[in-house]
């Protein structure tokens, strides 16, 4: 059996590892405002994307269908969302922001921009500009793999 190299080299580890330590800064930032993180993302991608279903939410930020949901509910019982039957399928729910909610998100905003001037002010010009690339064909690669089989994996 051959010898497995170290976590550390595995890309998918790395990633994670700092997905996680992102998450738990911006978990801080968003309790500051009495929100929890999926809350503040839900309550983000409505009131920059507009009204729409949780299901374009699960799309658009890979978030679990069960999470956007709970954080919908949760947005909705503090009046900082609205659930309405989408008029396309009624079986469906469309959310939309509040003016309480976009208040809200127009207070954390600053602070949610400063951290990415942060995070981007540690690399240089160039490199920023290079990870954007290798994220955004990263995350096309990895959205394909979802209905793709990849090579080494069998049918």
């Amino acid at each position: 059996m051959a010898a497995s190299p170290p976590l550390e080299d595995f890309l998918t580890y790395r990633l994670n590892m700092l997905a996680t330590l992102l998450s738990r800064d911006a978990a801080r930032m968003a309790a500051r405002h009495g929100l929890g993180l999926p809350e503040w993302r839900v309550l983000s991608h409505l009131a920059v994307q507009g009204p729409c279903g949780a299901a374009a939410i699960v799309a658009r930020g890979a978030m679990d269908k069960a999470q956007v949901s709970r954080a919908l509910q949760a947005l909705a019982v503090r009046e900082l969302a609205v659930l309405e039957p989408d008029p396309a399928d009624g079986r469906r729910q469309m959310a939309r922001v509040t003016s309480a909610g976009r208040a809200l998100h127009v207070r954390i905003l600053p602070e949610a921009l400063q951290r990415q001037a942060w995070l981007r002010q540690s690399l240089a010009p160039a490199d920023a500009e290079a990870l954007d690339r290798i994220l955004d064909q990263l995350i096309a690669t990895a959205r394909h793999a979802e209905t793709k089989t990849r090579p080494g994996q069998g049918a």
